[in-house]
Order: C-alpha cells, then sequence, then structure tokens
C-alpha cells in the first residue's frame, strides 16, 4: 500500500517550518529589547541591545529616540543602564 501523496507535502511544511522556528530562536538569542530611561537623552526609549554570552548587553543596535540609520554615539551609557536594570532586578529582596 503506497503512502497518500499529500504526506510527503506536508512534511516538507512541517520541515521547513521548523527550520524556520530554528532560525528565529538563534537569532533572537543574542538579542535584548528594553524598555528604559535613556541616560543621554532623559527620555523614554526602547532599545535593541546585542547581549554576550552571559546575557549582559554589549551594544546597542537600535534605538527608538535615535532610529535604525542614524549614528548611536551613546551606546555604552544606555547598556550600562540595561545591565544596572538587571542587576537590581535579580537582586534579593
Amino acid at each position: 500500500m503506497e503512502p497518500p501523496l499529500a504526506l510527503p507535502g506536508v512534511m516538507f511544511v512541517v520541515l521547513v517550518a521548523c527550520t524556520g522556528l530554528l532560525v528565529l530562536a538563534t537569532w533572537r538569542s543574542h538579542r535584548l529589547q528594553r524598555r528604559l530611561r535613556c541616560p543621554v537623552e532623559l527620555a523614554d526609549a526602547v532599545v535593541l541591545f546585542r547581549v554576550g554570552a552571559d546575557g549582559a548587553p554589549l551594544e546597542v543596535l537600535r534605538c527608538s529616540l535615535l532610529g535604525a540609520r542614524s549614528e548611536l554615539t551613546c551606546g555604552a551609557a544606555c547598556a550600562a543602564t540595561a545591565h544596572s536594570d538587571d542587576a537590581r532586578a535579580n537582586r534579593p529582596a
């Protein structure tokens, strides 16, 4: 008895979907998005960071105050702010 013809097509779609989810999970594991108060502009911002192996923010990839195509010159200040916020959040009460 031969398997239905639709079965290989369904298996291909499932394989492509699983591969896409794996790529997305890998991409997101190296990035962290935070809402914080910018220490330079003194305004609320949404910042996308590249994170290191320990999960600490290393550099700013995108900032809602500056836009995606601008020069990010204040990245170290935002990364330090996000790292200190993480440390405060993980401190025992």
